[in-house]
């Protein structure tokens, strides 16, 4: 069996039940699925707003709940794995590799194949979780009752949805040229692993034809060599400014594509389930040409098979 064989058998035999613990993505560029504008200081208080639903489909209840969610934390690909890990052994959080479902994506970084196309899947599952239906909506791992359906069932893609414009006029966020600019995503961070951020020129308009291909090869480098993480208030930890600086882990070895750069999620060994939130720079080359592009954030899960997606439009200037 080829290891795409592998992927796709996986990806609807395997039950995994989807945690809202890890669940995570991009919030500063505003994302396009974000219903108030985001910035760097909303998400705490959280003021940046994630609250649409997919009603172009029928949500059918059934025995496991039902979900039509296009809020902050559902766009991503579920159980996606690699074949071999390429990753150094420093760059691990010590916590599982792999489960059932194979070897997790944060072993070889960008490797794991995703639905979407750098932008990801509402729900994580458009094929199903178990291969035993398709109903749109359905909860994987459980029901809503039960604190389940971090993912469900038949979501459609985050560029079909932009073309048919569920997303209304997204935010466009302006980077001019030689700049550091910043980046911010938010998670509670369960799954630990890394995270990288990516650029695709837009042609005429169509943003919805942007590719993972395109996005490979417009891999931004990351500034400096601080991160910063914030933590959740209310804990004994919290302090008034709330960002706490630290060194930057990064690789750009065993990675795709060849020498991209990825950050990796460095927390305290003995953090609780808070919810945190990291911001980094990354470099905006002098070489770019000037226009519009699509901001991809991917961050490749450690202890789960799962890759999760965040896009915003930016204007490069």
């Amino acid at each position: 069996m080829t290891f795409k064989e592998v992927v796709a058998t996986t990806l609807v035999v395997f039950i995994y039940v989807n945690n809202v613990w890890g669940h995570g993505a991009m919030y500063y560029p505003s994302p396009w699925h974000a219903t108030s504008e985001c910035t760097p200081d909303t998400m705490y208080p959280k003021q940046c707003k994630f609250e649409m639903k997919d009603k172009s489909q029928k949500c059918v209840e059934g025995s496991n709940g039902c979900n039509r969610s296009a809020g902050g934390v559902q766009w991503f690909t579920n159980f996606t794995v690699v074949p071999e890990a390429t990753l150094e052994e420093d760059m691990y959080a010590q916590a599982p590799r792999s489960s059932d479902a194979g070897l997790h994506p944060w072993n070889s970084p960008g490797f794991a194949p995703t639905h979407g196309n750098g932008c990801g899947v509402n729900g994580g599952n458009p094929g199903g979780c178990d291969g035993e239906d398709n109903v749109f909506g359905r909860c994987c791992g459980g029901g809503i009752q039960g604190g389940g359906c971090g993912g469900y069932v038949g979501g459609k893609p985050a560029l079909t949805h932009y073309k048919e414009g569920f997303f209304g006029n997204p935010h466009v966020t302006t980077w001019k040229r030689g700049v550091p600019a910043d980046v911010y995503w938010t998670s509670h961070a369960h799954h630990r692993g890394g995270y990288a951020f990516r650029l695709c020129k837009v042609e005429n308009g169509e943003v919805w034809k942007v590719t993972e291909e395109c996005f490979n090869n417009g891999h931004l480098k990351f500034s400096g060599t601080t991160s910063w993480v914030y933590r959740e208030p209310n804990n004994e930890d919290y302090n008034e400014d709330g960002w706490i600086p630290q060194d930057s882990v990064r690789t750009t070895t065993g990675t795709t594509p060849h020498g991209s750069e990825w950050t990796k999620i460095n927390l305290p060994k003995t953090y609780k389930r808070l919810e945190w939130a990291f911001r980094d720079l990354v470099e905006v080359p002098e070489s770019l040409e000037a226009g519009e592009y699509v901001l991809s954030f991917r961050w490749d899960c450690q202890q789960s098979p799962q890759v999760w997606n965040a896009c915003a439009n930016i204007h490069v200037e």
